[in-house]
């Protein structure tokens, strides 16, 4: 006849089984991403419409929101043309935004509208990420929303890879910056 499992035999089993159910449900329960699948033909038709609509001159508020973390972006740029880059972070504790610091012109790129487009058809090219997602909108027309996936290498995901942007604000700036 068998015996009942000691104690400490059956609690490391059940945690095991509670995390994997606990997981399983969190995966199926979580919000699916905004915005939808794109082609690099579509990034290229509104970023025309862009060039159309847009002024030249404007200032751009993005949110970059990595696994922890949380940044915010402000980019001002005349006659498409980056002139300057700050960057703050979100702390959680303070409940606030840090001073804003300048970002490196070599790293910049991606904080204008063109640098968007471009850094999402290099994403869509590449084919590094498990699903891109765009929400593309508004007046001027322009990547509102993106979504990266984890990154994959040979198949696997990456874990703590997603990150989501969001623009909070364009501004048209009437009179150079």
């Amino acid at each position: 006849m068998n015996e009942p499992m000691a104690p400490k035999k059956w609690i490391i089993p059940l945690a095991l089984l509670i995390l994997t159910v606990a997981a399983g449900a969190y995966f199926l329960m979580r919000p699916a991403p905004r915005g939808e699948q794109v082609t690099v033909n579509q990034l290229n038709d509104a970023e025309a419409a862009f060039y159309e609509m847009a002024t030249p001159n404007y200032e751009l508020v993005i949110d970059w929101a990595f696994y922890g973390e949380l940044r915010r972006h402000v980019a001002r740029v005349e006659n498409h043309v980056l002139l300057t880059a700050q960057v703050q972070y979100w702390d959680d504790e303070q409940n606030t935004w840090s001073a804003l610091v300048d970002v490196p012109e070599n790293q910049a790129d991606y904080l204008t509208v063109p640098g968007m487009f471009r850094m999402l058809r290099t994403e869509l090219i590449n084919e590094l990420r498990s699903e891109i997602r765009v929400e593309i909108d508004g007046d001027p027309l322009l990547p509102r929303y993106i979504f990266l996936g984890a990154m994959e290498d040979e198949g696997v995901l990456i874990r703590e890879t997603e990150v989501e942007i969001t623009v909070v604000s364009f501004s048209p700036l009437t009179t150079p910056y």
